[in-house]
């Protein structure tokens, strides 16, 4: 049986002449045309290892940890699609706790959908999961939403996006290369969300990307934030300005609810779909 890294045919071509093919043709050239896959071993804007697993794994492959830390505030950022066909984009809402250790994805939302059925969505993920702040791109689907939630008390931020989809990618990077973004190693969405975000540029869909990209990029820059809309007085805020505290315990005290109190009632357990990541990820 060939191994990983055997050459299928070392008489017609060997490691050297492999190497000069990389040197060439760059890393995705050389994925696609040597290894039939535009990705890049590891990944590619985004690598595989830049994520952390949560609960981690000791080195016999046992959960060292099963609680989530504090969190400071719940976050939700939305990438807005309007039109129900297979062929369209995806609407997706991705939920993020924010606490001294990094930024936990919480949940993942994905569907195709219809206008109605998306403002409801933000209706009803916003009352499961409580959030201080929602983030919506200000731009086509994006504005017909914000104006839509003007009419509620919903935390909404209208983000102005001013680069392409790579830009903002390669900004947002940095921070999970830096070891800030965490997963839920048992979620039903977890695969789905690494294998997309790994594989952009080239990937099929980039919704759970720009959904992504977009709340890191806001909160790791107060300066990105934007203007914050309701029915009530609106005001200019930042990422740091919504971290401070949390929504439930805002009249009590100056401090952070566990994990617990954020997460919805109606869940359902999920079993694990990262065997293969134990000795990848700890």
């Amino acid at each position: 049986m060939r191994k990983e890294s055997d050459l299928l045919n070392s008489l017609r071509e060997g490691h050297p002449e492999l190497e000069e093919h990389k040197a060439r043709l760059g890393i995705y050239g050389y994925a696609g045309q040597f290894q039939q896959n535009p990705l890049p071993a590891g990944g590619g804007i985004f690598k595989l290892n830049y994520f952390n697993l949560w609960p981690k794994l000791d080195r016999d492959g046992n959960e060292q940890y099963a609680e989530l830390p504090k969190f400071k505030t719940v976050t939700q950022s939305w990438d807005t699609a309007i039109k129900d066909k297979e062929t369209d984009s995806f609407s997706v809402c991705t939920t993020w706790g924010i606490s001294d250790t990094g930024y936990f994805l919480l949940d993942v939302w994905r569907k195709h959908v219809e206008f109605p059925e998306m403002i409801h969505a933000m209706n009803e993920l916003a009352t499961e999961w409580r959030p201080g702040a929602i983030l919506v791109e200000d731009k086509a689907s994006g504005q017909s939403a914000i104006q839509e939630l003007r009419r509620s008390t919903l935390p909404v931020i209208a983000i102005q996006v001013d680069k392409d989809k790579v830009a903002r990618a390669r900004a947002a990077a940095a921070t999970a290369e830096a070891g800030k973004t965490w997963i839920i190693r048992n979620a039903s969405w977890a695969r789905l969300y690494l294998d997309e975000l790994c594989n952009f540029p080239k990937s099929e869909f980039g919704d759970q990307v720009d959904s992504t990209t977009q709340f890191i990029n806001w909160v790791t820059n107060p300066a990105h934030g934007r203007r914050r809309t309701t029915n009530r007085k609106t005001r200019r805020i930042g990422a740091t300005g919504l971290s401070t505290v949390c929504p439930q315990v805002e009249e009590n005290a100056r401090t952070c609810a566990p994990f617990s109190s954020f997460l919805p009632r109606t869940r359902k357990s999920r079993t694990s779909v990262f065997p293969f990541l134990s000795s990848d990820l700890r």
